[in-house]
């Protein structure tokens, strides 16, 4: 589309000598004489093409001022001569927008709008056997926090905090917890951080009896919530333990073979529950010593 701007003498001219509504007089020093003028059109730069502005921009503590490209039948505007940007609200959080005004050859306006939004949390967690604690680093812009849990197949919102932290009590031991946590600042959720993770399973009692030449028996309560358990030896009590088997949900024993006559080994075993192909262990045992035969 294109913009009346106003009168020429000259049929070539793209800005107007007399705009659209102005008044003149004493067009020709003659009475009665005939003037031609030329009516001046711009190009409406509402009517060309715009891109470059997204829908959203994460806010990063500074202004956030996209350039958009502006093109015109295949001519790609310049910025400051064929228009002039001008921007609100593009300094925080919220809704933001870039007025785009035609100079030059060009006339008009139009609006963009976009939003700024915080960045996604960075969340860490801290297990226990009733209560996970998920905490995060403070997002520039946001002015609280939005916790949500699954619940089935969706996940519902279950807290919303202006801390930097938050704790789920009162769960049971070995469950598995899918959480999102997401800021928001001036009325825009930023991306949701996902967590799966899950309580502490239970530790088990372990004892350990070396009954046979060169092997040591352990043994251990079952742990109902656990999905497996995991059995470690040491020459040390307190250092040096490396894993020697994992076993599922259904053992509780085993036997290490091939041990040294004489050598005094320790051992201990953690549970764990398992989710999104990752383990998630109890804490460990108190160490058991047997001296093997």
């Amino acid at each position: 589309g294109y913009i009346f701007a106003g009168w020429s003498r000259t049929s070539t001219a793209t800005t107007p000598d007399y705009t659209d509504g102005q008044k003149v007089v004493n067009l020709t020093a003659k009475e009665g004489a005939t003037v031609t003028m030329y009516a001046v059109w711009l190009r409406d730069v509402a009517s060309c093409d715009i891109t470059g502005v997204a829908s959203s921009y994460v806010y990063k503590g500074k202004t956030v001022r996209p350039i958009p490209t502006v093109t015109a039948d295949g001519k790609t505007l310049s910025n400051g001569t064929d228009f002039t940007l001008s921007f609100a609200n593009a300094d925080k959080c919220g809704k933001a927008t870039v007025t785009i005004t035609g100079s030059g050859k060009y006339a008009g306006k139009t609006t963009l709008s976009y939003k700024i939004v915080p960045a996604k949390p960075a969340v860490t967690v801290k297990r226990a056997k009733t209560s996970i604690k998920l905490s995060w680093n403070g997002v520039q812009g946001a002015e609280k926090y939005v916790i949500y849990r699954k619940t089935g197949s969706s996940y519902k919102k279950i807290a919303t905090v202006t801390t930097t932290s938050y704790k789920d009590s009162k769960l049971k031991a070995g469950k598995v917890c899918y959480y999102k946590v997401a800021a928001v600042g001036g009325g825009q959720t930023g991306a949701k951080a996902a967590i799966t993770t899950a309580t502490k399973t239970a530790v088990p009692t372990v004892k350990v009896k070396s009954a046979k030449k060169g092997q040591a028996a352990i043994s251990w309560n079952k742990i109902k919530e656990a999905d497996g358990y995991q059995i470690l030896m040491s020459t040390k009590k307190s250092s040096g333990y490396k894993s020697v088997k994992t076993l599922t949900a259904s053992k509780t024993s085993f036997t290490k073979k091939s041990l040294k006559s004489g050598k005094v080994y320790y051992f201990k075993v953690r549970t764990f529950v398992k989710a999104d192909g990752k383990k998630f262990w109890s804490d460990y045992s108190t160490p058991v010593k047997v001296k093997v035969k």
